[in-house]
């Protein structure tokens, strides 16, 4: 043991004690020293008096720095005392020399801690105790000696001979002048900063000694961010001290252990994280809370690496994809404050419209999204290759999900499409392969048994995936998993449910050890219900400041119900609640003041809540129209919750179920259900999305794309499981796979989706609008259904039946709230009722568009929420349905679903009086006061005084003003039909903006903002369908066409705009009254010119022909209808007289519309034919006068002039609707 004696009063400014923790320097030995070691907390037994403290000894045990455990310790004596000498014993960290020492006589010494100097500061230094210590210094791991009393020359002569202090105090300090690097790990205030010091001096000396001339720094801040408990991505250049980071974290967390006194179990990980660095694509199962989200970030950072490795500067994109959108918007919000300041730029891409994501995500790095929007989004990635095939590495989380009924289907076939475009990229020639980087996938889940499986579905021949699959025995928080069975005294399960409610009380008092508890309820109302019981049962004692964060919680709630039960110290939580109470429960129990909260499986999944003990109350769900029990992988997902990593060290589940399946539920929880695919069900959209891409253009293309998928990976594991004999090879199973795709295909070859040539297989139009709006095969069958003449109501009625809404359930709590909205007396309904009572899907969905339409007020929140999704789904299938309805030769059904289209945009009917509502900063509280107050329509907001409108709206100037301009910037139209007067068949249809000026000045409407043309006729033809863009019109506000007509009574003009409502024309034009006028003044012209001949019927024959009598008013009526037909190509057969012979007349000058019975003329035509006789008359008497005066008519050069150029044009013009 080497001991120091130190004989000088003063040291070197230099010099820090770092064994006593004294940072500061000391200048002497005397009152200032002294008083600093009064202060030291292993110096508090030490008298004021003792102000003359002379020198100081320091005691280093030789046998203990074997050992890794040296004692150092620092006696103080009191010189010039007549008393009896006094010493203390004191060592820098008492809390590390804990155990149990023997003495010399054998018997064992318990070691204390510091907080029990007191007791050893009373006792004298005896000779036995010197021995003891000294015996117990050489012997015991650890010793604790915080205060003693006795003869300190003695202590120190029993232990090891003096030597100078000084030498103890260089050999120290010396152990820094070198070049290797250090650890150290040492108390606070132990002088960690002088070896800083020390180290920068070490390094300008030797600089100095080397004549060190180039540029160097020195880093100290960067290094000191690694000493925080929070996780840490590095991306450095190869040789920057990267490995130093992990063994400063090694240090940070061996320092925060002792600080808190952890005395459990620890292992820390350094081998298994190493793996993720490759190329190759991961699979990992790990129980819930093992840091799977750190592989993701560690699998971003070897991507970053590789490409600075490469130097790649093309264009790249990582997309990470959830099952729901929770799980997206939590990774958002990490990974946005994470990787945004790196310049790797987040876009959480979750909603139903297509182009502007694609606008958005065109200028990003890192993509977060679900299985469905990544499926409508790569169903066109051939018209997008620069969206798809810059994927380099692809992240799925909760992989598990391919066992789910419909989302398992999507996740399946997104992945096999990245697959495919992979495959596609290596067959690239014009790619250099220097600069090819190949698709990564890395798949993580909590629950999969045959992670084998699905590695094999991931990876490609030249690279497998590799697989980790981590038990439940690593789990870094233990869940203790219980299960209880009830027995079941009543059939209905909904009963046994409530049963279940009152049962929950003495299941927290025993496993939440008054911490956080979820429980899950399998319905809403399951939920409400359960959390109104517990309210009645506990009562919980808050703290001032939990009272207070409670009370600032419920204050923020909009619901009363959940406000009163927030202050109590219960929440629920479930996907019908508002958005904003939703995200404060959450927040409040998240922080811990909330004790319980009561929820459906909404957060199941990846929400990161800390839950000490989690309750799942009762096995069965609602799916379908019926009870069944939940599947192996969401009970792991629930029981999972409980016991995350940040927040506890320990957990409880607890599963409440029937006693019957109680047994079944205690196998289930280790986890042993394997993954299997759904895509067999859903194989027919899959299909033709595939066709329609031309991944799948033959046969045996289509098995080629079969063997990418999970479904034959599986079949080959398992046949039985998806209706294959179990004893087929391989060969059976594939050939068993082909006739599964044939079936599928036939069924799209007969609903006109494909066409399939012998062995050529190509999508058709609608097959392809299929593909492009997300539609299933259902829906598509739907649209056939549509037989042209629909009404706006019919066609709402036919759309409320398709697929897509089909996760919409009635539910009892709602059929009050839905029957008020479709027929009450006393109360605004909906504009179609609906016959009877809500009693089907259809019917709420019908009942929620109508009223979201109408603006009606939806005074249930889960109803409002299933509105919402409603509308957001509608839109896209009006969307298809109107691209649909584009390839049919009807009007009115398209008319119609124009205008539902529209109608879905902007949430409102076409004939609304909240016109207003479409403006910016106007809602619905400002429009509702703008129509009550008559200003329906643009026009009359354009008319009114601008200070009546801020009247109205209670705003300042110069609002007014600005809704006006707004309101001047919309494109306004004039519609006008003409029928042509040398053509009976030809209607003429003029387009005219009215106000270019201000469209092109304004700009209200975006550049892409277009109206379309409809032309049809009273036979629901449709004559024209013209798609113009206003941008088009601003440059050339008249646009006039000529439209064909073919016999029609009337045709219709409609100018319909695609997202504006109240800017619509429409105009209307009877061309029968045309005709026949035209008509009518042939059959007067010649009469006039056969001077009142009898009309003759040719004959074949070279007799004479029959002189008939004067025609009747009847027979001219006749003969004119038979006139209306006798066009140039046309063979007229009457009905002659008998006994006569009549000939065909000549092909060329006849040529027929269509053959028809003539039928009478009208009273009004009859009126219009007597009337232009007479004109007639008057006209031929004029003629004759003049002729006999002149010679000739000098008006006119002949009488066919005179008819053909009679001025005939209709009055009746288009009129603008408001």
């Amino acid at each position: 043991m080497n001991v120091v004696k130190g004989r000088s009063n003063k040291l070197s400014n230099s010099t820090a004690f770092s064994f006593l923790g004294i940072t500061r320097t000391a200048r002497s030995w005397g009152t200032k020293t002294t008083r600093s070691l009064q202060a030291h907390p292993y110096c508090s037994k030490m008298s004021p008096s003792n102000a003359n403290t002379s020198f100081m000894r320091c005691m280093t045990s030789k046998a203990m720095a074997s050992e890794h455990n040296q004692i150092a310790g620092v006696v103080v004596t009191k010189r010039r005392s007549t008393r009896p000498a006094t010493s203390v014993v004191m060592l820098p960290e008492a809390s590390l020399w804990k155990g149990r020492a023997k003495t010399s006589a054998g018997k064992s010494c318990n070691m204390t801690s510091v907080k029990n100097r007191q007791e050893w500061s009373t006792r004298p230094v005896s000779a036995t105790l010197l021995r003891e210590l000294s015996t117990a210094s050489r012997t015991c791991r650890s010793v604790d000696t915080s205060g003693c009393h006795g003869n300190t020359s003695k202590i120190a002569s029993m232990v090891t001979p003096w030597v100078p202090f000084q030498g103890c105090r260089v050999e120290y300090l010396s152990r820094f002048f070198t070049d290797s690097s250090v650890v150290v790990s040492a108390p606070t205030g132990s002088g960690k900063t002088a070896i800083f010091e020390l180290a920068i001096v070490q390094l300008l000396k030797k600089m100095d000694d080397m004549n060190y001339s180039q540029n160097f720094k020195i880093v100290y801040k960067y290094l000191s961010r690694f000493f925080t408990d929070s996780s840490v991505v590095v991306s450095a250049p190869t040789g920057s001290g990267k490995t130093a980071i992990f063994e400063l974290a090694i240090v940070q967390l061996l320092k925060k252990m002792d600080d808190m006194n952890y005395s459990q179990n620890f292992k820390i990980v350094y081998k298994y994280l190493s793996r993720f660095f490759t190329d190759s694509s991961v699979v990992v199962s790990a129980p819930t809370g093992s840091g799977k989200t750190a592989i993701f970030e560690l699998a971003i950072v070897q991507l970053l690496k590789k490409m600075d490795d490469m130097n790649y500067s093309q264009n790249f994109k990582i997309v990470y994809m959830a099952p729901v959108k929770a799980l997206c918007a939590e990774r958002f919000r990490d990974w946005d404050a994470k990787f945004s300041r790196y310049g790797l730029t987040c876009k959480e891409v979750t909603g139903d419209s297509y182009e502007t994501d694609l606008l958005e995500i065109s200028h990003c790095r890192l993509i977060l999204t679900t299985p469905e929007k990544w499926d409508s989004l790569t169903r066109r990635w051939k018209d997008n290759r620069g969206l798809v095939q810059v994927v380099k590495l692809f992240l799925i989380d909760e992989v598990h999900l391919l066992n789910e009924e419909r989302r398992g289907a999507t996740l399946e076939a997104v992945v096999s499409r990245m697959k495919t475009v992979q495959k596609t990229l290596r067959l690239d020639r014009h790619m250099p392969s220097h600069t090819f980087l190949p698709l990564r996938f890395i798949a993580v889940s909590a629950t999969i048994p045959n992670v084998e499986d699905v590695a094999q579905w991931l990876g490609c021949d030249d690279s497998p995936a590799k697989h980790y699959k981590i038990s439940d025995e690593l789990r870094p928080v233990k869940l203790n998993k219980v299960v209880i069975g009830y027995p079941c005294t009543t059939a209905s399960p909904f009963q046994f449910d409530i049963g279940l409610s009152y049962k929950l009380k003495p299941i927290l008092i025993k496993y939440s050890d008054l911490k956080p508890t979820l429980i899950f309820c399998s319905t809403r109302k399951g939920v409400q219900q359960t959390s109104s019981v517990l309210a009645q049962q506990l009562t919980f004692e808050f703290n001032q400041e939990q009272r207070e964060k409670l009370t600032l919680a419920a204050n923020l709630i909009q619901e009363n119900k959940l406000k009163a039960l927030l202050k109590g110290g219960i929440g629920y939580h479930h996907a019908g609640m508002d958005l904003a109470d939703r995200s404060t429960t959450e927040q409040v129990f998240h922080s811990g003041y909330l004790p319980v909260l009561v929820t459906t499986s909404t957060l199941a999944m990846g929400v990161n809540l800390p839950a000490h003990l989690v309750i799942i109350k009762s096995t069965q769900q609602y799916v379908y129209g019926g009870y069944q029990e939940y599947s192996e992988t969401q009970v792991l997902q629930m029981i999972g919750r409980a016991g995350r990593p940040q927040f506890d060290t320990s957990a409880t589940a607890v599963i409440m179920t029937k006693e019957n399946t109680k047994h079944r539920y205690e196998r289930l929880v280790d986890g042993k259900e394997l993954v299997e695919s759904s895509l067999h069900r859903h194989l027919t959209e899959h299909l033709n999305a595939e066709v329609v891409l031309q991944t799948i253009t033959e046969h045996a293309v289509a098995m080629d794309w079969i063997r990418s998928t999970f479904l034959y990976v599986r079949a080959l594991s398992n046949p039985r499981h998806y209706g294959f004999p179990a004893n087929l090879d391989k060969r059976g199973i594939e050939y068993k796979l082909e006739q599964m795709c044939l079936i599928e295909l036939n069924e799209l070859s007969k609903a006109k989706l494909i066409t399939i040539d012998l062995i050529n297989i190509s999508p058709t139009e609608t097959g392809c609008l299929m593909a492009r709006y997300y539609l299933a095969f259902q829906s598509m069958k739907i649209f056939a259904k549509v037989c042209g003449s629909e009404k706006l109501q019919e066609l709402l009625s036919l759309l409320s039946e398709c697929h897509e809404f089909a996760d919409v359930q009635l539910r009892v709590s709602e059929k009050k709230t839905l029957n008020a909205l479709n027929n009450t007396k006393d109360q605004e309904c909906i504009r179609f009722p609906l016959p009877g009572k809500i009693k089907t899907r259809d019917m709420k969905v019908n009942c929620l568009i109508q009223a979201v339409f109408g603006g009606l007020q939806i005074y249930d929140t889960s109803l409002n929420q299933d509105a919402t999704k409603i509308v957001r789904a509608g839109e896209r299938v009006s969307k298809c349905l109107v691209q649909f309805l584009n390839q049919q030769p009807q009007y009115q059904s398209l008319l119609s679903a124009i205008i539902l289209a529209k109608c879905f945009y902007r949430k409102l009917w076409e004939n609304t009086p909240y016109v207003s509502r479409q403006l910016e900063r106007i809602g619905p509280a400002l429009s509702s006061l703008l129509a009550k107050n008559g200003k329906t329509s643009f026009r009359a907001i354009v008319e009114s005084n601008p200070r009546d409108l801020e009247r109205i709206l209670n705003r300042p100037p110069p609002m007014g003003n600005r809704i006006q301009e707004a309101v001047r910037g919309l494109p306004y139209f004039s519609l006008d039909l003409e029928g042509s007067d040398n053509q009976f068949a030809k209607v003429t249809v003029t387009v005219k903006l009215l106000n270019p000026e201000l469209v092109l000045r304004i700009n209200m409407s975006s550049n892409e903002h277009c109206f379309t043309l409809l032309v049809g006729d009273s036979e629901n033809r449709l004559l024209l369908n013209k798609r113009i863009r206003t941008v088009d019109m601003v440059l050339s506000p008249i646009l006039v066409l000529s439209v064909n007509q073919n016999n029609a009574k009337e045709v219709y003009a409609n100018l319909l705009s695609e997202k504006w409502i109240g800017l619509d024309v429409s105009a209307t034009i009877k061309v029968s009254n045309l005709k026949h006028l035209q008509q009518n003044l042939k059959v007067s012209i010649d009469k006039i010119q056969k001077s009142k001949q009898s009309k003759l019927i040719l004959t074949n024959t070279e007799e004479k022909p029959k002189k008939l009598k004067k025609p009747t008013l009847i027979d001219q009526i006749q003969e004119k209808h038979a006139g209306m037909y006798n066009l140039p190509g046309m063979k007229l057969k009457t009905n002659p007289p008998q006994n006569s012979t009549h000939v065909d007349l000549n092909k060329f000058q006849y040529r027929p519309l269509r053959k028809e019975q003539l039928v009478p003329l009208e009273a009004s035509e009859k009126t219009a034919l007597t009337d232009e006789l007479t004109i007639q008359g008057h006209i031929r008497r004029g003629r004759e006068k003049r002729k006999s005066k002149y010679g000739r008519d000098p008006r006119e050069p002949s009488d066919i002039a005179l008819y053909f150029n009679f001025p005939l044009r209709l009055a009746n013009r288009g009129k603008v609707m408001s």
